[in-house]
């Protein structure tokens, strides 16, 4: 079984700077300040910052901020990239490409903490498999199982009844919907 992680797959990772915990929720941002990069000759950039807003005490007015909400994948990164290197001209004077570096050495290290942690939650996958069919078996029995038109039902225990599946259907109806109404808040801020 491999544990290779494809962290393009993943949300990002970002890591302040400044306290070196990790920036969630939307609470910081990426930052260069672009007075900065036009004083960059020679080779040399200006390095872009991974901070949370309380902790930049080097704000200036002449930063160009890029809000973390904004990148929900990795992918997300390298468009932004391109987005910035065809609209802006001061975009190449900076070291975009090592902030993304590091943004995804994080994002690896802690999916493959993950992966780790998972493989070893699922050591002993055939005894799981076989309590799940004798569950399974137990349910189909007995039409008044109390597990019966539940997500759990569905999801855990594998059960396809229509009650099963009826109570599926709702319960991702419901978690799409918050999902939604979560997300419009997050816009509305």
């Amino acid at each position: 079984m491999s544990t290779k992680t494809y962290v393009v797959a993943l949300p990002p990772i970002f890591v302040c700077e400044r306290c070196w915990d990790r920036v969630r929720n939307g609470s910081g941002y990426l930052a260069v300040n672009l007075e900065s990069a036009s004083q960059c000759v020679g080779g040399s950039k200006a390095n872009w910052r991974v901070v949370h807003g309380d902790c930049d005490s080097g704000a200036k007015a002449s930063d160009h901020r890029i809000y973390i909400r904004r990148f929900t994948s990795t992918n997300d990164l390298f468009l932004e990239m391109t987005n910035l290197s065809t609209r802006m001209k001061w975009f190449r004077q900076t070291n975009w490409e090592g902030m993304v570096r590091r943004v995804i050495a994080d994002t690896e290290r802690y999916a493959q903490t993950k992966c780790v942690k998972r493989i070893n939650k699922n050591d002993n996958l055939e005894q799981r498999d076989a309590r799940r069919q004798k569950y399974l078996e137990e349910m189909q029995a007995n039409p008044d199982d109390h597990r019966h038109g539940t997500p759990y039902g569905y999801n855990n225990v594998g059960c396809r009844c229509n009650r099963c599946r009826d109570a599926n259907n709702v319960d991702q109806r419901n978690r799409r919907a918050a999902k939604f109404i979560t997300e419009l808040e997050k816009q509305a801020q």
